[in-house]
């Protein structure tokens, strides 16, 4: 049975809970870790250019992409203030998952 990659965006509003915003389910590594890099740069723009995230976005998705593709959950998050994003990604045997996107 194939592996699907379910992205998940969470935001927190000043509390240390997590509300999920934002689900969609990808086909590969790849995909899942672009529809992160989409999401997270509009909220990146908000904090300075070496701020972690934008490493990340640049550099350290390479390794989150490895990751997903050896069957492991991902997340990277970062805080805007007293707000906190975060994205989750885990991989679900294809028949569990939602339709893709």
């Amino acid at each position: 049975m194939n592996t699907n990659f379910v992205v998940e965006m969470h935001i927190g509003m000043g509390t240390p809970e997590t509300s999920v915003v934002s689900r969609v389910t990808a086909e590969s590594p790849e995909r899942a870790v672009a529809l992160v890099r989409i999401q997270a740069r509009p909220f990146a723009a908000a904090v300075p250019g070496d701020a972690p995230i934008w490493e990340w976005i640049e550099l350290g998705h390479q390794q989150a992409i490895g990751e997903l593709g050896a069957g492991a959950a991902v997340a990277v998050g970062f805080d805007i203030g007293e707000n906190h994003l975060e994205w989750r990604v885990q991989p679900v045997l294809a028949a569990q998952a939602e339709p893709t996107n």
